[in-house]
């Protein structure tokens, strides 16, 4: 070989890029960052919950309690309900008898005890108290019958027809009766029921509801009161 000729280069293998393995490293901090977020209001959640059944317990027992006296009250009222076999003929008893006690005059009490009496089973009478005895078969019993004049007064002043009462209490001996005719503004017509302090009834609705018809059909005849008669002029 010349001496002049270069000596050829080497001759280099390639060499490949070394491969780098990455590994991927999963990150659980966000979901478990938001499973904490999320325990962490639904206990805020259950501890508003629990915090409002505690402030409003006493409320839902008033509430409960209520209903409970609602109910109650209303089985009372339909056990002192009376159904009346002819309502028609019994309106137009209790409408004569109501006229007929709205005009009544204010009586005196004759007895010692008798305003009191009034006061206790015709209340809203004012005094105007038509009393007399009846015979139903037994023998004669007082029977005291009067209008709720006190409370009627101010719906007639309205021209309303509510608040017309008719009461009527009897004294037995051994059982006091009261019995109650109504006027029913929604129906229109008058109905019957027992006094609402009626514990224990001393007879049936059939025959509390014969012994009203009897009264109502008594009151215009004992209670009118018809001017005295003139003696007559020679």
């Amino acid at each position: 070989m010349d001496e002049n000729t270069p000596n050829p280069a080497p001759s280099v293998e390639p060499v490949e890029p070394t491969k780098v393995k990455t590994v991927r490293k999963e990150s659980w901090a966000p979901t478990v960052k938001w499973l904490f977020i999320c325990l962490t209001m639904c206990l805020f959640t259950l501890i508003l919950y629990k915090a409002y059944r505690v402030v409003t317990a006493p409320v839902r027992g008033i509430s409960g309690a209520a209903e409970l006296i609602k109910d109650q009250t209303s089985s009372v009222s339909n056990r002192l309900d009376v159904a009346l076999k002819k309502p028609k003929s019994f309106s137009q008893l209790s409408e004569e008898a109501f006229n007929i006690l709205i005009d009544y005059p204010v009586q005196k009490p004759t007895k010692f005890g008798e305003t009191l009496f009034w006061a206790q089973h015709l209340r809203g009478s004012n005094g105007q108290v038509c009393a007399f005895k009846l015979n139903f078969g037994d023998g004669e019993i007082p029977v005291y019958t009067a209008a709720n004049n006190s409370k009627y007064q101010t719906a007639k002043a309205v021209g309303s027809l509510q608040d017309r009462i008719i009461r009527v209490h009897l004294l037995t001996g051994g059982d006091e009766i009261g019995l109650r005719s109504y006027w029913d503004d929604e129906a229109k017509k008058w109905k019957m029921r027992w006094r609402r302090l009626t514990f224990s009834k001393p007879l049936n609705d059939e025959g509390a509801q014969k012994t009203l018809r009897q009264i109502l059909s008594e009151i215009p005849e004992r209670c009118v009161i018809r001017p005295a008669a003139s003696p007559q002029s020679e």
